[in-house]
C-alpha cells in the first residue's frame, strides 16, 4: 500500500442528528492512520442536533486527522452537498459516506488493496443493510454477499473513488438525488463505465445501515404494502422515468439493449400464451430459470425469490421508461399540432 495515498471522506448531512454519532463512532474506530484521513461534511442547515455533533468532533479529534471540515452550504440536494465536499478535498483518493452508514473497520484497507492494485479500477463500492435486512435490501445485496466481483453500477453511500477519474468524467449530476429525484448513483457509474473504468463491489466487508428518523419527515403514515407498491410503480412511470432518462444519456449503448431485453421478458411469455403454443411456453420458462439461477447463482430457494424480485424491478423500470418515453413524445406532438 502506497504511503502518499490520502483518502477524503465526503459526508453530506441534512437532518443527520438521529444515527450521526453512531457513524462517526464506527468512522473513528477505522483500521486506518487517521493523519492520512480528510474529513470533510457538508452541512446543510437542519434544527436538530445535527451541526452540535459534528462540531465536537472537530473539538476532539482535530489534532488527529489530516483535516476536519465543516462545509455549510445554503443550496439543496445531496449531489450538491457531496460535489461540494468533493471539490473541496486535497486527497487522490475520495470516500462517499452516508450520514447512516457504520463503516466495518478493515473498509478503507480493503478498498486501496483493491484500487491500487488494478489501474483500471475506478471505484471500490460495499454494500450495506440494516440490522434487520428487509427483502429489499435482501435482493440488492445478496449476489455480492461474501464475494469480490465486478459490477456495472455502485451506491454512493459507502464508496472510494480515484479522484483522477472525477476529474475526468465529472461529479454528480446535481439535478438528481434526494429531495429531486433518484438514479444520481447509477448516472455517474454510467459515465465511469463508458469511460471504460471498472467497478469493483467488495461483498466481504457488508456494511451497517443505521436506522435514521428525520425529524422533519411526516409522522403517523400508517399505509400498507399495497398502497406503499402502488406509490412505487407510480414512481417508476413518472419522475423516475425522467431520472433514468438522465442516466441513459450517459451510458455505454450496450445499457440500452438491456432495457429492451427486460421489456421483451414478459412479451416472450405471453405471445405464446395467446397463440396456444404451451410447449413452446414451457421450454421458455425453464429457459430462463435456468438463466437466472446461473447469471444470479441463484441455487435455492431464498435467493431464486430474491433473483425474481430483481427481474421484476428492472422489467417495471424498462416500461416506465418506454411507456414515459413515448407518452411524452405524443403530448409533444399534440402540442405542436395545435399551435
Amino acid at each position: 500500500m502506497s504511503q502518499e495515498n490520502l483518502i477524503s471522506v465526503v459526508v453530506p448531512l441534512f437532518y443527520s442528528g438521529s444515527c450521526l454519532r453512531e457513524t462517526l463512532d464506527a468512522f473513528c474506530d477505522i483500521d486506518f492512520p487517521k493523519h492520512r484521513i480528510e474529513a470533510i461534511f457538508s452541512y446543510y442547515p437542519s434544527e436538530d442536533s445535527t451541526l452540535e455533533i459534528v462540531k465536537e468532533f472537530k473539538r476532539r479529534h482535530d489534532e488527529e486527522y489530516l483535516d476536519i471540515k465543516i462545509l455549510e452550504r445554503r443550496e439543496q440536494g445531496v449531489s450538491y452537498g457531496r460535489n461540494l465536499g468533493i471539490r473541496n478535498s486535497s486527497s487522490n483518493y475520495i470516500f462517499l459516506l452516508d450520514d447512516d452508514i457504520a463503516l466495518r473497520r478493515e473498509t478503507f484497507e480493503h478498498a486501496l488493496n483493491i484500487i491500487e492494485r488494478e489501474p483500471a479500477v475506478a471505484v471500490v463500492c460495499f454494500p450495506y443493510a440494516s440490522p434487520r435486512p428487509s427483502i429489499f435490501e435482501h435482493a440488492s445485496i445478496f449476489r455480492f454477499e461474501g464475494r469480490v466481483t465486478s459490477t456495472k453500477i455502485f451506491g454512493t453511500g459507502s464508496s472510494m473513488i480515484r479522484k483522477r477519474v472525477l476529474d475526468e468524467v465529472g461529479l454528480l449530476n446535481e439535478k438528481l438525488g434526494y429531495p429531486y429525484s433518484i438514479h444520481e448513483d447509477l448516472e455517474l457509474s454510467a459515465r465511469i463505465k463508458k469511460a471504460g473504468y471498472d467497478i469493483i463491489i467488495d461483498g466481504t466487508l457488508i456494511q451497517t445501515h443505521l436506522p435514521k428518523k428525520r425529524t422533519y419527515a411526516r409522522t403517523g403514515d400508517v399505509r400498507g404494502a399495497r398502497a406503499l407498491a402502488v406509490d412505487r410503480l407510480k414512481f417508476y412511470f413518472t419522475s423516475g422515468a425522467d431520472s433514468y432518462h438522465s442516466v441513459l444519456l450517459s451510458a455505454p449503448a450496450t445499457w440500452y439493449l438491456e432495457l429492451v431485453m427486460y421489456a421483451l421478458l414478459p412479451l416472450s411469455f405471453i405471445i405464446p400464451v395467446t397463440l396456444g403454443y404451451y410447449l413452446i411456453e414451457l421450454l421458455y420458462i425453464l429457459f430462463v430459470l435456468a438463466s437466472i439461477m446461473f447469471y444470479w447463482e441463484a441455487f435455492n430457494l431464498r435467493k431464486l425469490s430474491l433473483a425474481f424480485l430483481v427481474l421484476s424491478g428492472r422489467i417495471v423500470r424498462s416500461y416506465g421508461y418506454i411507456t414515459r418515453t413515448i407518452s411524452l413524445k405524443l403530448l409533444r406532438r399534440h402540442r405542436e399540432n395545435k399551435r
